[in-house]
């Protein structure tokens, strides 16, 4: 383990709250989507959202990066910022958006990226080992609930209208969860002045 610096520390409350309020309103945001006919709702939550994933990657100062802006790790996590940001452009406005493909294709990119990005998290070992794992269990329902969708969506998995409407909010639930509940475990482990002073290898 290795000390770290009064600006590290610092760096890193800042970067944590910062970001874990960037997860939370974007849940909220995406919530109100599902509920209000306003696309600009949809729209801020993801922009929110992928603002929060760069903010970790690359930290309000070098410290706060939860990768420790090692290469992998940080490219992994700021290619999904974008992806998450990009995917929605082109699903919804590139000619071939008739495709069921483009939006599988979409989720796989973005579940590899956060695969990548969420291992490397774990391994760097910046977070708490009680919850260097964390971002993993939030990518897993948020990956459940999106896969199912689309399964649906693409007829890749047959289910009734009445069905889909039923799961298209409860999805819409798990995956504000999940934003919700790295937020708070950012904010949270913001307020620990043992998780901010020391970091792993």
């Amino acid at each position: 383990m290795i000390d770290v610096d009064a600006d590290g520390t610092r760096a890193r409350r800042t970067t944590w709250i910062v970001g874990g309020v960037l997860f939370i309103t974007a849940a909220f945001f995406w919530l109100a989507a599902q509920a209000a006919p306003y696309p600009v709702l949809g729209w801020a939550s993801i922009v929110l959202l992928s603002g929060g994933m760069a903010v970790f990657a690359l930290g309000l100062g070098r410290s706060g990066s939860v990768t420790v802006r090692r290469p992998l790790g940080t490219a992994a996590l700021l290619g999904l910022a974008v992806w998450n940001a990009a995917a929605p452009v082109l699903v919804h406005f590139v000619p071939a958006t008739g495709d069921p493909m483009l939006t599988v294709t979409s989720e796989v990119v973005g579940l590899a990226l956060a695969i990548v990005a969420v291992t490397q998290i774990a391994r760097i070992g910046v977070l708490p080992p009680a919850w260097r794992w964390a971002p993993l269990w939030a990518l897993v329902a948020v990956v459940a609930a999106r896969m199912i969708l689309t399964g649906f969506m693409t007829g890749a998995i047959t289910a009734s209208q009445e069905l889909l409407v039923g799961l298209s909010p409860l999805m819409a639930i798990l995956t504000a969860a999940a934003e919700c509940f790295v937020g708070v475990v950012a904010i949270v482990l913001a307020t620990r002045r043992d998780a901010v002073t020391v970091f792993g290898r």
